[in-house]
């Protein structure tokens, strides 16, 4: 990743963690800290400027009205004089060499992203997100970790400020920290750098004692290097700080020690953790299951309790998937999957080769749960079309993966669609359906039929849509009463689905008044989902409901405001995916609800053109 620092475009470095600092950039690589007493000639006052930056820089999109700012930052104020004197000096202060400044007021207050203004906290965080994307285990994450490691390591976000309204960014920058740390550690001892993975867990017990993670990479690491009887005074210690604070030692940890006992802990531990022959279950109040190879089996009878053990982990990571740990699965899945793709390249085994597929198909489920809404579908292609080339073609042409290799082409195909590659699409659909001639699978087909009708509506083609849904209620007259009525009640919903895209698409002229109409056609089939998926039935119920947002945009912009406010939790807890739906959301029926009828239908134009230049729709 490039870092904008370095950037001819930057004009301001920040730093917020730790010693508060702001440098103005004088030449290319010159940099000067601003003077004190360009914050204000009263440290009250300066103090004043210093938080309206802070506020700013934190804010969503760095933006934040003057009734936000007056309310957050000066709540006892009676006047407006500490946000009047802060804005004239940050104003003056972020001027750029051609006299203009970096910060615009009015009733918004807006500060420049960070192309101009450089923040050392939302750096560290693009690095560690590009980390978790690689896959935080892999050899090229462990310099982007280390870089953002570095920089938490200043110290305290916004330390200086003792508001309540840093408290929230500051909790997510600490407990992105904890991560990072936490990832890097795993990842040095993936690269087997033992005496880097042994820092680190010293890093992480220095903050916390009781830090399980910590401890068990410490072990790990100072056996690795074969430092028994220090792994064993470590383990010690551990052990008496829990008894004093009244509680048994972690199992994690007490499985560590117990395999260093037996002298038979091996040396390819990944970021996820076991210490048995093959794999061991580690259950935690969190529900997580942790698993990796530690032996190859030998034997047929091994051979035959390996690939067992691998069916069982995979069916508790397709379990821990449904009950949102979509992280967790993330980093197993793919921790597990560029294993058995390193131990066996090029093998045929079909128990090998259906554990690899359905692992893979975990990794991009799991990307497409977890991965911002509007930039995860080249990622997840790039995932989908790994795994055809890299385990289906295994196998010879008469395919016994054909029913894999159907379900491979209902998820690549959507993205392919997402990305208006319609032709790419349609022959998705089409394979698809034919791979599943000899096959009673009711969802993947009710999927297809969906599928392909769906693709005329984001093309815009009203008329090949109307009639791809009624070949859709066609095809599904032939599922058993029971699938038939769920398959028809998916039939409903991309109808509703669709209805959605023409109040929304991009390349129709339409004014407001019909969009408003397209939009409560959509909602007369937003009600409660009970159709018949492919994803996860939790997933596609959220989707429906961020649908039904959508469309209170033009309808009744506060009722958008206040369903997206509920799924915003949800979605950040089980589908984090979803929230840069619920944002934009949030958004628009924001704009709708303050601007004029003509000054929003000016901005959706605008927007849906940005949209279209980048092969999008607006939502």
């Amino acid at each position: 990743m490039r870092d904008l620092n370095d950037h001819d475009s930057v004009l301001f470095r920040v730093w917020i963690l730790g010693p508060f600092c702001v440098e103005r950039r004088l030449s290319t690589d010159v940099w000067e800290p601003v003077d004190e007493k360009e914050w204000g000639s009263i440290q009250t006052y300066a103090g004043y400027t210093k938080s309206l930056l802070g506020f700013l820089l934190t804010y969503h999109k760095r933006t934040a009205t003057r009734a936000t700012l007056l309310q957050r930052l000066w709540p006892h104020m009676a006047s407006e004089t500490p946000l009047y004197r802060a804005t004239a000096r940050l104003r003056a202060l972020l001027s750029t060499p051609d006299k203009q400044s970096l910060l615009t007021t009015g009733e918004r207050f807006t500060v420049a992203d960070q192309a101009s203004i450089w923040v050392d906290a939302d750096h560290a965080e693009a690095l560690v997100k590009e980390a978790e994307t690689i896959g935080p285990t892999q050899p090229a994450a462990i310099p982007l970790l280390e870089e953002a490691s570095d920089l938490f390591q200043r110290g305290r976000f916004l330390e200086q400020e003792d508001g309540t309204w840093c408290l929230g960014r500051r909790g997510e920058i600490e407990r992105l920290a904890s991560r990072c740390q936490h990832w890097l550690a795993d990842a040095y001892l993936a690269a087997k750098d033992d005496k880097a993975a042994e820092a680190i867990a010293n890093l992480l017990l220095r903050d916390d004692p009781l830090d399980e993670t910590g401890r068990r990479i410490l072990l790990l690491s100072l056996h690795r290097q074969g430092l028994r009887r220090e792994a064993v005074r470590a383990y010690q210690e551990a052990k008496n700080l829990y008894q004093q604070q009244g509680l048994p030692i972690p199992e994690e940890i007490e499985a560590v020690y117990q395999q260093i006992q037996r002298n038979r802990l091996k040396a390819s531990v990944t970021e996820v953790n076991s210490c048995s022959t093959f794999f061991k279950y580690k259950r935690h109040t969190s529900s997580i299951v942790s698993l990796t190879i530690t032996e190859m089996p030998s034997t047929e009878a091994e051979k035959y309790l390996y690939y067992d053990v691998i069916e069982n982990s995979i069916e508790s990571l397709r379990r821990l998937l449904a009950k949102g740990e979509v992280h967790f699965v993330l980093r197993s899945s793919l921790s597990l999957y560029n294993k058995l793709l390193q131990e066996y390249p090029t093998s045929k085994d079909m128990h090998l080769i259906d554990a690899l597929f359905r692992l893979g198909m975990l990794v991009g489920a799991a990307q497409e749960y977890l991965l911002p809404w509007y930039q995860r579908d080249q990622i997840v292609l790039q995932t989908y079309n790994h795994i055809e080339d890299t385990v289906l073609r295994r196998v010879d042409g008469s395919n016994p993966f054909r029913h894999e290799y159907a379900r491979l082409m209902a998820k690549r195909g959507r993205h392919n669609r997402v990305l208006w590659q319609f032709e790419a699409a349609i022959k998705a659909c089409e394979d698809g359906l034919t791979s599943l001639q000899d096959r009673d699978d009711p969802s993947l087909q009710t999927h297809f039929f969906c599928e392909r009708a769906h693709i005329e509506a984001t093309r815009g083609d009203e008329l090949v849509w109307m009639r791809k849904l009624e070949e859709a209620r066609k095809g599904i007259l032939h599922l058993k009463p029971a699938d038939y009525e769920r398959a028809l009640k998916q039939v409903e919903y991309i109808q509703g689905e669709g209805y959605k895209r023409f109040a929304f698409h991009m390349q129709k002229d339409f004014p407001m008044s019909i969009r408003g109409k397209y939009a409560r056609y959509a909602l007369d089939y937003f009600t409660q989902w009970q159709g018949m998926t492919i994803e996860l039935p939790g997933f596609e119920d959220l989707v429906s409901q961020v649908s039904k947002a959508q469309c209170l945009i033009l309808v009744d912009a506060d009722e958008a405001v206040s369903l997206a406010r509920q799924l915003e939790k949800h979605a950040e807890q089980y589908y984090p995916s979803l929230l840069d739906k619920i944002h934009r959301v949030l958004y628009l029926a924001q704009q709708r609800l303050h601007l004029s009828s003509s000054a929003f239908s000016h901005l959706f134009q605008d927007a849906s053109l940005a949209a279209y230049r980048m092969g999008r729709n607006i939502l």
